[in-house]
């Protein structure tokens, strides 16, 4: 009877360990995947550059619109210095098609486009306002 209850306690806490494995949440990937469905990896595994910058906008607010010539600079001046731009469009129900009218009327040229339906990157940056960016280092 001795030897019964001496291994309830180590059962027990085996128990506990097996459950606290099973319930530990997958690490997350923030897959940067543009409007064209081309994949350019992702916030946590960058495809060969240092700083991910998300310029967080939407295509209608002139606010952002204003920062268009600003988002260009920075993006050609850092580029060659490892840095990855990304236009974050964070209205869901904004359509492709108006993303790329947007791109074109305000000469977005090179700067892939993502449309975050479901706020992954805008939860993922704490980003709460348009336009606001973000930057993840490598």
């Amino acid at each position: 009877m001795m030897r019964k209850r001496a291994l309830l306690p180590a059962f027990v806490a085996w128990a506990c360990l097996q459950v606290a494995f099973v319930a530990a949440p997958a690490p997350t990937s923030h897959v940067l995947g543009d409007i064209d469905g081309k994949v350019h990896g992702s916030l946590e595994s960058p495809s060969g550059w240092k700083w991910t910058l998300l310029f967080f906008m939407i295509h209608d607010c002139p606010i952002a619109n204003q920062y268009a010539p600003e988002i260009q600079r920075i993006c050609a001046s850092y580029g060659p210095k490892g840095a990855r731009c990304f236009l974050v469009y964070a209205d869901p129900s904004t359509k492709p098609a108006e993303i790329r009218a947007h791109m074109k009327d305000y000469k977005f040229i090179g700067i892939p486009a993502i449309l975050d339906s479901n706020h992954e990157l805008v939860e993922k940056a704490e980003a709460t306002i348009s336009s606001e960016v973000a930057v993840f280092a490598a």
